[in-house]
């Protein structure tokens, strides 16, 4: 109704002035403050959260106020989760649901909202972790992150050539020299030659001693000419 709808507006309009103080006077105890805001909008984490830094932080602050932080933290308890990642590598990146929340090792656990989640951890030169997982209010999940060193890959060598052979720009392929190629007989055209003059000299004694005209008109009828052209 008018009057939720009024008092929310208030808790609005107080965490606003609230977190502009802290940008000012970034004093703990203005996250005690904050965490009472957070807590009355329901945003149970960042509630949690701000208790604790105001609990980590003004530790010289009214003992009162710090049990009551406490108590207040207490009564949270059953709405968030923490989440606790370990890891056999320091200085990894933690990102948790997508929001980089620090590096390894955590100085304290994560606080989360009930209900499923994700993380990874990554190192340079190591195999980034990543993991899904459940959390349950009131609980807590830990998790140990392993980074692996990624296997390196084996490079295939070459063996040298025999007998000196060059290598080619393929990988195992050697070449060898080409042996001039020798041409047979019959594409020699210098043996044609001579086997078209053996031939015609055939041709020609034959129409010598088969006929009786002369020779020029033997050698012109073979030829293939007028053989007036020849007398």
């Amino acid at each position: 109704d008018d009057r939720d709808r009024a008092g929310r507006e208030a808790r609005v309009d107080a965490l606003e002035q609230f977190e502009q103080a802290f940008k000012v006077v970034p004093s703990a105890k203005i996250q005690f403050n904050l965490g009472l805001a957070y807590e009355g909008l329901a945003r149970y984490t960042q509630a949690w959260e701000a208790f604790q830094l105001y609990l980590d932080g003004a530790v010289t602050d009214a003992a009162s106020r710090r049990d009551d932080a406490r108590k207040r933290q207490d009564g949270l308890r059953a709405r968030v989760a923490l989440v606790q990642i370990t890891s056999d590598t320091s200085g990894a990146t933690i990102e948790l649901d997508g929001v980089n929340i620090g590096a390894t090792p955590q100085e304290r656990p994560a606080v989360v909202e009930p209900g499923p989640h994700r993380v990874s951890v990554a190192h340079e030169g190591r195999t980034t972790w990543t993991r899904s997982f459940r959390a349950d209010g009131g609980g807590t999940v830990t998790l140990d992150a392993v980074l692996a060193t990624p296997v390196a890959r084996e490079v295939p060598q070459i063996a040298p050539p025999a007998d000196g052979a060059p290598v080619s720009s393929d990988v195992g392929t050697v070449s060898e020299k080409a042996e001039p190629q020798q041409k047979s007989w019959v594409q020699n055209p210098w043996i044609w030659t001579g086997v078209a003059a053996v031939v015609v000299a055939g041709v020609v004694t034959t129409l010598l001693l088969t006929s009786g005209g002369t020779t020029i008109d033997r050698q012109c009828s073979v030829a293939g000419v007028d053989c007036e052209d020849w007398k």
